[in-house]
């Protein structure tokens, strides 16, 4: 973890200039800047900077119960909004149905505070149309799926709180199912090699709306 805020305070000191930044992990990647954002970011000078941060295949973000900061976060609040800056996107991903055993990410986190779980494909709660990015078996490389998959945030066993993907019935659907079990690599796991690339379209879509936000505030 030291290396990590070394780095941010040399990145800050060398290189920032006063430029909005977009902090993006996942899982490992997304519990040292989870560390990194409440230890050298909230409620500190540099939170000014941030525009959001994507938190994906996080094991639990602490928010108090219907609230959206004030856990892990002290200042720094999760989305509500896709216009909203200064905030940060959470959540671990699970097929429909997925019963396999106690979820590893979005768990429950005890201590009078609940797991947060906020969508780039539905900022603030809600159903959400997924824009899939996954390499292709044939050129071209990669493929968009639009219209095949949606995903909302909701309450799992054992007081978790997780982000449900839904396949769409169509053309692709025994395909599209196929690409998500392949990617449940233990039980409790849900689809999490896949937590940014179900989401990635949205995310981009998220970013240009957050930048201009940012641009017109800065």
């Amino acid at each position: 973890m030291l290396d990590v805020q070394g780095a941010w305070a040399y990145y800050l000191q060398n290189y920032n200039q006063g430029r909005g930044v977009v902090l993006i992990g996942h899982s490992q990647g997304t519990i040292l800047l989870q560390q990194l954002i409440a230890s050298s970011i909230d409620g500190t000078a540099t939170q000014g900077l941030l525009v959001s941060a994507f938190l994906a295949g996080d094991p639990s973000l602490g928010v108090p119960p219907g609230g959206v900061v004030g856990g892990t976060f002290a200042h720094i609040p999760t989305c509500s909004t896709a216009a909203q800056t200064g905030c940060v996107y959470v959540w671990g991903s699970y097929l429909a149905g997925d019963t396999s055993g106690p979820p590893l990410f979005g768990g429950a986190t005890g201590g009078g505070l609940v797991s947060a779980c906020d969508n780039p494909a539905a900022p603030g709660g809600g159903i959400g149309m997924l824009k899939f990015y996954y390499a292709g078996a044939n050129p071209p490389a990669w493929v968009e799926a639009l219209g095949q998959f949606t995903g909302t945030c909701q309450a799992g066993a054992g007081g978790a709180n997780i982000f449900v993907v839904t396949v769409l019935p169509g053309q692709f659907s025994a395909q599209n199912t196929s690409i998500l079990t392949k990617a449940e690599v233990a039980p409790g796991w849900g689809v999490h090699p896949l937590d940014l690339s179900l989401v990635q379209g949205n995310i981009l879509d998220v970013l240009d709306t957050e930048i201009a936000t940012w641009q017109a505030q800065n």
